[in-house]
């Protein structure tokens, strides 16, 4: 069997899939960021819609289209309910982060004392939390 093999060009045009984890990054980023942002061609799945969910809650606006999805950040505030995740780690992961940069915000009843900054939410934790563990034997 002979194979020739020669020298050729392709031409066109390719568009890479949407990634769950770009458009949870992207979330994130218009949230942080003041005034309005845009993801194109975002993933819709069960993780972005559970990061969607839990953004509106601490003040982000957000305006899904087709293929196009608006994000206002910069007003974040204390959410009136707990914050669920789903099964979204990355959600998790950055609505922590962002949840302790809302802590040092001016508004903030600890804002003034920064002693205060970071043992607030431990504090808080601790009065509020019923922790059950199984250990195994």
């Amino acid at each position: 069997m002979k194979a020739s093999i020669s020298r050729s060009e392709i031409a066109g045009t390719v568009t890479a899939p949407s990634s769950k984890s770009y458009t949870i990054r992207g979330l994130m980023c218009g949230a942080l960021a003041s005034g309005k942002s845009a993801i194109v061609s975002p993933l819709a799945s069960d993780d972005t819609t559970a990061a969607i969910n839990v953004l509106k809650k601490v003040g982000t606006g957000i305006r899904q289209q087709k293929n196009l999805w608006f994000v206002e950040g910069g007003n974040f505030h204390s959410p009136e309910k707990d914050l669920f995740c789903g099964d979204s780690a990355a959600t998790l992961r950055f609505m922590t982060a962002l949840c302790s940069r809302a802590i040092s915000l001016p508004d903030h009843p600890c804002h003034e004392d920064q002693s205060k900054l970071y043992l607030t939410p431990f504090c808080n934790w601790e009065s509020n939390a019923q922790v059950t563990a199984n250990c195994l034997r």
